[in-house]
């Protein structure tokens, strides 16, 4: 796994997140940041050290529909040089799915019903272990009144 600065690493994340939350592939971000069509999977890659410079977030940012500072932490401290593991958002964990499951209830992506399956094509997941994730934290979130589930879909639940 690769090492990065925390704060690159915070980038990286907020910046996967939101892209998840606009369903934007990896593919479609890169060029429109007029990089070669891998750049946002390479960078998105934790055995690579690739990241976003700073001289590329105002891009970074408005192809994300944001603000720069929606990328940052609110508490930026002074960096002290270490580096930290780049651990990424991803589908295999269901700390991470419920983050995403949460934004995308945040931003209206639920206001009208969604699938399982409609969920996991707006967030370009087709493996079945990670399908199976996903379906297991929307199945719960019913029980703990984040989603309500109907015969067609979930929708926020408005409790």
């Amino acid at each position: 796994m690769a090492q990065i600065t925390p704060l690159s690493l915070f980038v990286i994340n907020k910046s996967k997140l939101r892209r998840l939350i606009l369903g934007i592939k990896a593919r479609q971000l890169s060029l429109n940041l007029k990089h070669g069509e891998s750049y946002v999977s390479k960078i998105e890659d934790t055995e690579q050290v690739n990241t976003y410079p700073p001289s590329e977030w105002a891009n970074l940012a408005n192809e994300l529909d944001c603000e720069i500072h929606d990328l940052l932490p609110e508490n930026q401290t002074t960096s002290t040089g270490e580096l930290v593991d780049k651990i990424i958002l991803n589908f295999h964990n269901e700390k991470d799915v419920r983050e995403v499951i949460l934004a995308l209830i945040e931003n209206g992506f639920f206001d009208t019903s969604k699938t399982i399956t409609d969920t996991s094509k707006h967030l370009f997941i087709d493996e079945h272990t990670q399908i199976a994730i996903l379906s297991t934290v929307m199945n719960q979130m019913p029980e703990e009144r984040i989603l309500k589930q109907h015969l067609d879909g979930f929708t926020k639940g408005n409790y």
